[in-house]
């Protein structure tokens, strides 16, 4: 059986999600929990080559923040990455939309 503090409950809670997927909807991060995120292994990584027109391979773990180096046709991006999925997506795409 439900108590009123568990209806309470379950209100409050349906208001907040809702409060939160329309600040996402307007590209207001609430929260999210900052990780390592090892760069090497992000699933997106392969995307952002094709739109340099380079091969993964052309990707060097070993700067610290994302750079592309367009005569060489390489992309320097650091090993590991300190943020959340939205900080490096929007960190490389700073360094790299005016190659795209």
């Amino acid at each position: 059986m439900q108590t009123e503090h568990d209806s309470y409950k379950d209100q409050n809670s349906a208001a907040n999600q809702q409060v939160y997927a329309q600040l996402q909807q307007c590209g207001i991060d609430v929260y999210e929990a900052i990780n390592a995120l090892n760069v090497a292994d992000v699933d997106w990584l392969d995307k952002v080559c094709d739109l340099l027109s380079i091969d993964k391979s052309a990707c060097s773990f070993d700067a610290a923040q994302a750079t592309f180096d367009n005569e060489n046709k390489q992309l320097h991006l650091p090993k590991v990455f300190y943020g959340t999925q939205a900080d490096l997506k929007r960190a490389v795409w700073r360094n790299i939309q005016q190659w795209v």
